[in-house]
């Protein structure tokens, strides 16, 4: 497992429950990000109830967590 993108993933859901609040349902991390110290993209499941309105604010979160880790963020959203 790799501590310090565990980090970065536990601020990015932060920053999405600062900004969907109880619209949030759950943030899931999956994949080889959760197995190993050498992975080449995270996959993250958000849940949220009108997840429409809020999809270009998650898109820029994702952007810029993709930039502190250096890899691509696998989103997907519903």
């Amino acid at each position: 497992m790799n501590r310090e993108a565990i980090l970065k993933l536990q601020e990015f859901a932060g920053e999405l429950k600062s900004m969907l609040g109880d619209d949030l349902i759950t943030v899931i991390i999956f994949g080889s990000v959760l197995k190993s110290k050498n992975f080449d993209d995270v996959d993250v499941l958000v849940i949220a109830k009108n997840s429409q309105k809020y999809m270009e604010k998650i898109r820029r979160i994702r952007l810029k967590y993709r930039k502190k880790m250096g890899r691509f963020i696998d989103l997907n959203i519903t």
